[in-house]
């Protein structure tokens, strides 16, 4: 018997990305503190401020109204990647929130809210970042199946006939309570010594169950 997964690498690609614009975001806004609570620095009150302010708010609306259309079509599409995709439109969205929080803190005279903010913004990136680097990494790593799938497989490949339809059958019952990869492929010497039809009933009922996996697994929040 042997398992192949199905390596998602897209989704691990826009992990990375999130992970390196937050740590680029913290370090720029520690370093933006440090000057402000220094006296030797701190976010320039201008008209551009105004502009900063603006952009925010506008940001907000275009990334949740992304967010929304691109995670509908991720789940119809059945992509982890299109899903992830739109969840970084969701924390831009959120970071556009905190962002105009620290602005308008500035504009208020309080000069340390605007890189306090900017490092806020910074950990929510990396928390989703990790999220789903974390999910792909599990994917891409070859990740176990719990013990009981594998001793239910231990018992249907030693099985015969009837008996290993029957523990086959079980096993896709109880499918939906697993967590292994999104995509498993196995082979056995039982299939040949199986009824043809039911062989193929086995298998369409498998693919049902695995595609009602794929679209129930968590996406990163």
């Amino acid at each position: 018997m042997w398992f192949a997964p199905q390596f998602r690498t897209g989704t691990l690609g826009v992990g990375g990305l999130l992970l390196g614009t937050g740590a680029g975001m913290g370090l720029e806004s520690y370093s933006t503190l440090m000057q402000v609570l220094a006296g030797t620095g701190g976010p320039a009150l201008d008209a551009s401020v105004w502009i900063a302010f603006a952009t925010a708010a506008a940001s907000i609306a275009v990334k949740e109204t992304l967010f929304h259309r691109t995670l509908a079509a991720g789940i119809k599409a059945n992509s982890k990647v299109v899903q992830a995709n739109a969840w970084h439109h969701r924390t831009d969205a959120v970071s556009s929130l905190v962002a105009m929080a620290g602005i308008s803190g500035s504009l208020a005279g309080v000069p340390y809210l605007d890189p306090a903010a900017a490092g806020v913004v910074s950990l929510m990136i990396l928390r989703t970042g990790a999220e789903i680097t974390y999910d792909s990494l599990r994917e891409l790593a070859d990740e176990g199946l719990e013990g009981e799938v594998l001793s239910m497989f231990r018992v249907y490949q030693a099985a015969d006939g009837v008996v290993a339809d029957e523990v086959l059958q079980q096993w896709l019952n109880d499918f939906d309570k697993y967590r292994g990869k999104p995509m498993l492929n196995f082979t056995s010497k039982n299939a040949a010594n199986s009824d043809t039809r039911v062989v193929k009933d086995h298998r369409d009922q498998r693919w049902k169950e695995r595609k009602k996996y794929d679209e129930e697994k968590d996406v990163p929040k």
